[in-house]
């Protein structure tokens, strides 16, 4: 069996290695994260350049698709110039260019506009041009260096497991109950450390309602997990993907909060793509 195993992890290795696949996870994450791994920000040109040399290299044109398809995303649109020069190199079929027009019906920019006034790209702003830019964040606890992309959600569960989720930004539908008691809300800010006070403050109607602690604090779990406050439910519409799943156990796991976490449907990356497929016809 151990000879077995060695052979499989052999074959592995080498299809890991024939399709560059840990050059290829490096681009796509500096893409994603606007950093590379590292934590410097490259210029936009050499990531393109990367990407160029990416698609060529790639034989599967689904996976052509879906390398185009994240840096158009990560990029809110790219230029005609840098579009073009990618898609010289992918060598898409007619039906792969319309699931990649498709973007453009979820609110997707295919085409920046690069247009600026030379005021608009000065002092601070201007060192930013010509950088990768991003929507996520760089994720610093990340054990792989392939994996180091974080959602959005995940600033978004931070906020609500160490009560200052906005109100303002995400209201509620019925009246919120009465916040914790000041012992509570006294523990509760030792917890989230140094200055979050002013990080309070800051946030502007931040507030320990979304997850108030009721008079049990902590819960067991049948599998031996403790949990400490109120359980929250986050329901995300349209679909939600498997990084965002990892976030939410993530967190469950660093701050011992219980999270459950739904949605209309779970999303992965080759079924993304066929719903492209599907709204292109």
């Amino acid at each position: 069996k151990l000879s077995q195993h060695l052979h499989i992890a052999h074959e592995c290795m080498d299809k890991f290695s024939r399709g560059g696949l840990l050059d290829l996870s490096d681009v796509e994450q500096t893409l994603a994260t606007g950093k590379d791994e590292d934590g410097r920000s490259p210029k936009l040109t050499e990531t393109i350049s990367r990407c160029e040399s990416a698609l060529i290299r790639l034989s599967d044109p689904k996976e052509r698709l879906r390398l185009i398809l994240i840096a158009t995303i990560s990029q809110n649109g790219l230029s005609s110039a840098d579009r073009d020069r990618l898609l010289r190199a992918a060598q898409l079929n007619r039906d792969d260019l319309l699931a990649l027009d498709s973007l453009s019906k979820l609110g997707i920019s295919t085409i920046s506009n690069t247009a600026v006034t030379a005021s608009s790209t000065a002092g601070f702003f201007g060192s930013l041009k010509n950088r990768v830019s991003s929507s996520g964040s760089f994720d610093d606890d990340s054990e792989y260096a392939s994996s180091r992309y974080s959602p959005p959600l995940k600033t978004i569960l931070t906020e609500l497991v160490s009560n200052q989720l906005s109100i303002q930004e995400y209201p509620s539908v019925i009246p919120m109950p009465m916040s914790a008691t000041s012992s509570t809300s006294a523990g509760s800010a030792r917890r989230r450390g140094k200055g979050a006070e002013g990080s309070a403050r800051k946030k502007g109607g931040a507030t320990d309602k979304w997850s108030k602690l009721g008079n049990s604090a902590t819960k067991s779990t049948s599998n031996g997990s403790h949990y400490v406050g109120g359980r929250s439910i986050v329901f995300m519409v349209g679909g939600l993907s498997y990084s965002e799943l990892r976030v939410c156990r993530d967190i469950m796991e660093k701050e011992s909060r219980e999270i459950i976490a739904g949605s209309t449907k779970f999303v992965s990356p080759v079924d993304f793509v066929d719903d492209l497929y599907t709204l292109s016809n």
